[in-house]
């Protein structure tokens, strides 16, 4: 960016909800944003000589950053609502099963991020997978999802696969009146690999 320059941005935002009957709730949000900088093009090392810089009179340039990962994230109106409240330590039961994880974009689409290589790498050269402790939902299923670590799973050499449960069950793996058992474990962390391999949403094999 050129120092001392002054950028433009113009934002409209538009939301509202229509209360249909007593259960049914409409809601809808419309957002347009549209961002520019000046700039000047930079240029590179040519052996040990230093480029004379250019002349901000004859290279600048207004770019456009009216493209989606120039938009900052949360932006989205429904995404700056704190919608989701979810705690641990309350006893209250979840109304229903948690079915499925899935990541999200700033503009609340359904993305699948890439795994860690390095993560990835070290599945196709370990000799036993474990899934250790931890909950359910937040922590095990969410590192199994993302592209590439699904396949890694299933490919790879490891003789063994093996999972700690936890001592207690949390709100992650209710209700209480129905509690996961270990097949709805092993059932989750297996749908969440076919999940990371792009294959369709299937419901659980098994209810308890």
């Amino acid at each position: 960016m050129v120092r001392d320059s002054r950028g433009h941005r113009a934002l409209l935002a538009v939301a509202g909800d229509w209360r249909i009957t007593p259960d049914a709730l409409l809601e809808a949000e419309m957002e347009t944003s549209r961002r520019s900088q000046p700039t000047q093009p930079g240029f590179s090392l040519l052996g040990n000589t230093v480029p004379r810089p250019g002349d901000p009179r004859l290279s600048l340039n207004n770019m456009d950053l009216d493209i989606e990962d120039a938009n900052i994230p949360g932006t989205l109106l429904s995404l700056r609502q704190r919608n989701i409240k979810f705690s641990k330590q309350e006893e209250e039961d979840l109304p229903a099963r948690i079915e499925r994880i899935w990541y999200i974009n700033p503009y609340g689409q359904e993305m699948l991020p890439p795994a860690n290589p390095r993560a990835v790498s070290a599945i196709k050269q370990a000799q036993a997978i474990i899934y250790s402790i931890g909950s359910l939902y937040t922590s095990i299923v969410p590192s199994i999802v993302p592209s590439g670590m699904g396949e890694a799973l299933r490919a790879t050499p490891a003789r063994h696969k093996i999972l700690i449960l936890n001592g207690s069950l949390d709100r992650e793996v209710g209700p209480s009146t129905a509690p996961f058992t270990a097949f709805d474990f092993v059932e989750a962390i297996a749908r969440a690999g076919e999940q990371s391999r792009g294959q369709p949403w299937r419901p659980a094999l098994r209810m308890s």
